[in-house]
């Protein structure tokens, strides 16, 4: 998800207008949506259904406000720039899911990643013996990360 909303961002062109404006806000919600379809049909361990859940609400909390972004956005007939579209009272509230989304994400790699520092897996059944003495996940969770 984060990769397509990258390749988005880096499509974008200041001559690209309302129309351009439209397709982004329409993307977004694709990424997003489909991001939160791969969520529900993941079987997490026990382990991880606290962390499971609480991905699927905020995902769908973001994946909702930035849907109602996209409707705002699809009746507008006069070109806006997206800094003004983000800035409205719908983008602000995207824009907050978004960053609840990257909180939980750099709590989740933080949690992962501790094992860096050799700290011990015990009781976590569903990690192979093998893998318990170092774990580093890259979720991507910050731009400048991927």
């Amino acid at each position: 998800m984060n990769g397509r909303l990258d390749a988005l961002d880096a499509e974008l062109t200041d001559e690209g207008g309302l129309e351009q404006a439209k397709r982004y806000a329409n993307e977004r919600v694709t990424a997003r949506f489909a991001f939160v379809d791969l969520l529900e049909a993941l079987e997490p361990p026990a382990e991880a259904t606290e962390l499971h859940d609480a991905a699927r609400a905020i995902m769908g909390r973001l994946a909702a406000a930035e849907s109602a972004l996209a409707d705002y956005v699809a009746t507008l007939d006069t070109d806006l720039d997206l800094d003004t579209i983000w800035s409205t009272p719908l983008g602000v509230a995207a824009r907050s899911a978004d960053a609840e989304a990257v909180a939980l994400c750099l709590a989740a790699e933080e949690e992962f990643d501790s094992t860096q520092e050799r700290a011990d897996l015990e009781g976590v059944p569903w990690i192979p013996p093998e893998l318990k003495e170092v774990v580093t996940v890259a979720l991507g969770c910050i731009g400048a990360e991927r």
